[in-house]
């Protein structure tokens, strides 16, 4: 049971940072693109 309660666990921690990594990705690039825009 608690191998158990363990792998969801870690399924779960992976499975939020992916989505907050992903969530990160998405809210940067128009930044970066204003940002590169900005120099040219």
């Amino acid at each position: 049971m608690t191998k158990k309660t363990r792998d969801l666990r870690r399924q779960l921690r992976k499975a939020v940072m992916d989505h907050v990594s992903d969530s990160f990705l998405e809210t940067n690039v128009p930044l970066l693109v204003l940002i590169e825009a900005a120099k040219n």
